[in-house]
């Protein structure tokens, strides 16, 4: 039948090799993969478990980075390490880093807090003014850190001045800023004046 429809076998052979070549010339389907997986590279694929990984730590904050990473697909270990995710600005969290950071802050918190009372700081005390100077100011911005860093937030606490406390500051700068302003304008001849009085009455 073949035959008899191409008109001979040489051109059902020619046919059939067309065919054949058609086929290969067609594009071929990209396979979906699951959805929000990256696709185009290692950077790519990175910043997905990054980001995963944070989300984690923010749900979790009790949990340190090997407790973590032990929520995320296998397949995250290739892509995440402990300084990789450090140095793209992300916490790795771990008993050692929070004791160390806890220590840190409080530190930083005490003399920055003696600092602005001894220089006069004119405005309120606030978290965000001892915290400023600090190498990672929003440290506690994070869900989470306050629990982390108990001790660091409770000694930010009571170094940041309410209303009430900062109005008295101010009162009590201004009275030892007049007292001194005083002393120093009492005319120099008030002690020889009461001394040649005194030596008179001898």
């Amino acid at each position: 039948m073949l035959k008899s429809l191409a008109g001979g076998w040489g051109q059902v052979e020619d046919r059939m090799r067309g065919f054949v070549r058609d086929l290969a010339n067609l594009p071929v389907q990209d396979v979906p993969k699951t959805p929000g997986y990256p696709q185009k590279s290692t950077q790519g694929r990175f910043i997905y478990y990054a980001k995963w990984y944070s989300q984690l730590s923010v749900e979790h904050p009790e949990l340190n980075h090997a407790r973590l990473m032990g929520l995320l697909p296998g397949a995250a270990k290739k892509h995440l390490t402990k300084k990789r995710l450090e140095s793209a600005g992300f916490d790795t969290p771990t008993t050692t880093n929070d004791t160390r950071l806890a220590g840190e802050l409080i530190v930083h918190i005490e003399q920055r807090s003696r600092h602005l009372r001894a220089t006069g700081y004119q405005r309120r005390i606030t978290k965000t003014a001892l915290l400023s100077t600090f190498h990672r100011p929003k440290v506690f911005s994070q869900r989470g850190m306050t629990e982390r860093l108990i001790d660091a937030w409770e000694t930010l606490e009571r170094n940041t001045e309410d209303p009430a406390a900062w109005r008295e500051r101010l009162k009590s700068r201004n009275a030892a800023s007049k007292a001194t302003r005083t002393a120093t304008q009492r005319p120099h001849g008030s002690k020889a004046s009461t001394s040649t009085t005194v030596d008179q009455e001898d």
